[in-house]
C-alpha cells in the first residue's frame, strides 16, 4: 500500500526535469511511503542499498513482480518541498531512474 505526495516548488526554483515530468504526468503515487509485511519484503529481496537514488521504486517494481498487490490511497501522506539546494536537483536522479529500467528488462529477461 503505497499514498499519494503533494510536491510544492520553492518561489523561483526551477524544478529538476524528472520532479517536471511527475508533475505533468499527473504521478502522485510516493513509493518511500508504503506498507507491507516482512514477508513482502523478503520474498522481493529486500531493498537494493547500492542504488543512490530510487531504490524504493525498485522495490516496488519487484514487490509486483513477486505477486504483491500494489494499493493506492488517496490521501497525501508526504508533502515533498523542493529547494535549490534539495538533493534531487543531482543529475544523479535521471541517470539511476533509467539504470532501474535496465535492471527491471534484465530480470524479465533472465
Amino acid at each position: 500500500m503505497v499514498g499519494r505526495e503533494r510536491v510544492t516548488v520553492a518561489p523561483g526554483v526551477d524544478p529538476p526535469d524528472h520532479v517536471k515530468r511527475r508533475q505533468q504526468s499527473g504521478e502522485t503515487r510516493h513509493f518511500t511511503s508504503m506498507f507491507l509485511t516482512c514477508a513482502q519484503l523478503k520474498e522481493a529481496g529486500g531493498f537494493d542499498e547500492s542504488l543512490r537514488f530510487g531504490d524504493e521504486v525498485d522495490l516496488v517494481k519487484r514487490l509486483v513482480e513477486t505477486g504483491s498487490d500494489l494499493i493506492v490511497l488517496d490521501e497525501i501522506v508526504v508533502d515533498r518541498r523542493i529547494f535549490s539546494d534539495s538533493l534531487t536537483f543531482e543529475p544523479e536522479v535521471d541517470r539511476s531512474l533509467f539504470g532501474l529500467l535496465r535492471r527491471r528488462v534484465a530480470r524479465q529477461r533472465s
